[in-house]
C-alpha cells in the first residue's frame, strides 16, 4: 500500500458540520484550553467566538486560556473578559509545559479540546471536533490543515493556513510537514497528516493525568504518538483555517529538529 493510498478514517463531513449539536446520551462538561503567548491582536476575538459556540452546548462549559508569560497587552485583553480562567506564566515555559498546568485542572467527565490563540484555528469548528467523540466514533480528534485522503498534495493546505500563504518559510513548512508524516508512518505504520496541530478534541479521562516529557512544540507530536501507542481511536477531520496575526512562533529549523528527535526518542527510548 502506498503513502497516497494511506488515510486515516473521516467521518462524513456533512454530518458533521460545525452548525450542527449532536445531545450526548451522558451530560459531558466541554472544556475548551486555549494557550497563548503575545497574542494581544487575536485574543480577544477568538474569546468572543468560542463563547458563541459554546452557547450552543446543552451541557456545562468552560474555557482555560494559559498565557505563557507574553510581553504586550494579551494579559489585560483576557482579564477584560468575563468568565474566563486564566492561568499564567510569570516567564515564557514554553507550550508544553503550560499545557501541563491546564490537564491538572481537568474535570473527570470534560470533554477537552486545544484551540491555539492566535485565530488560525476556526473555533467555529469546535463541534466539527466533538461531534466525533460525542458519537463514540473516536477517542480523540484532530483539525488537519491537509486532507487527510490527499495527505501528499502541497495544495491541499487551506487558504491562509501558515501553510499557504507568503509568510516566511512557508514552503519549506510545507515539505517539513510532509516529511514528519511519512516519518511517522514508517515508524508507527499509521499515516497522521497533520501531527502539528493545535486543534483537537479528546474524550473524557485522557488528559486527566497527562503530563508532557518535553517542553515546547514537541508536544502536539508527542500527544499523537502516545496516545495512539496506548491505543486510543484517532481521528482527523479537515478544518478550514484563517490568517494568523502573527508570524509562527516555531523556530523552523530547530523546533523541527527538536520534533524529529521527539519521534525517534518515543520509538526507541
Amino acid at each position: 500500500m502506498t503513502l497516497n493510498q494511506m488515510h486515516l478514517a473521516v467521518p462524513d463531513i456533512k454530518e458533521l458540520s460545525s452548525a450542527t449539536v449532536i445531545t450526548p446520551q451522558r451530560s459531558y462538561p466541554l472544556h475548551v484550553i486555549v494557550p497563548v503567548f503575545n497574542e494581544e491582536h487575536a485574543i480577544k476575538d477568538v474569546i468572543h467566538r468560542i463563547k458563541r459556540v459554546l452557547r450552543t452546548y446543552p451541557y456545562e462549559t468552560k474555557i482555560t486560556v494559559i498565557d505563557d508569560g507574553s510581553t504586550d497587552k494579551t494579559i489585560e485583553k483576557i482579564g477584560s473578559e468575563p468568565e474566563i480562567n486564566l492561568v499564567t506564566n510569570r516567564i515564557n515555559q514554553g507550550k508544553a509545559r503550560s499545557l501541563n498546568k491546564c490537564f491538572r485542572m481537568i474535570g473527570e467527565n470534560e470533554i477537552v479540546v486545544l484551540i491555539d490563540g492566535d485565530g488560525e484555528h476556526p473555533p467555529e469548528e469546535i463541534m466539527k471536533l466533538v461531534t466525533p467523540i460525542l458519537k463514540g466514533k473516536a477517542d480523540i480528534v484532530i483539525g488537519t490543515r491537509f486532507s487527510p485522503k490527499f495527505p501528499l498534495s502541497l495544495e491541499k493546505a487551506p487558504k491562509g493556513s501558515y501553510l499557504n500563504n507568503h509568510k516566511r518559510f512557508s514552503k519549506i513548512r510545507k515539505f517539513g510537514n510532509i516529511i514528519i508524516s511519512i516519518l511517522i508512518f514508517l515508524l508507527y505504520k499509521q499515516y497522521i497528516s497533520d501531527s502539528q496541530s493545535g486543534y483537537r478534541a479528546f474524550k473524557p479521562g485522557i488528559l486527566m493525568k497527562y503530563q508532557s516529557k518535553f517542553t515546547g512544540f514537541e508536544i502536539e507530536t508527542e500527544m499523537t504518538l502516545e496516545l495512539m501507542k496506548r491505543g486510543y481511536r484517532l481521528y482527523e477531520v479537515p478544518i478550514t483555517t484563517g490568517l494568523s496575526t502573527r508570524e509562527s512562533h516555531m523556530h523552523i529549523f530547530r523546533d523541527s529538529l527538536k520534533i524529529f528527535k521527539t519521534i525517534l526518542v518515543l520509538k526507541y527510548c
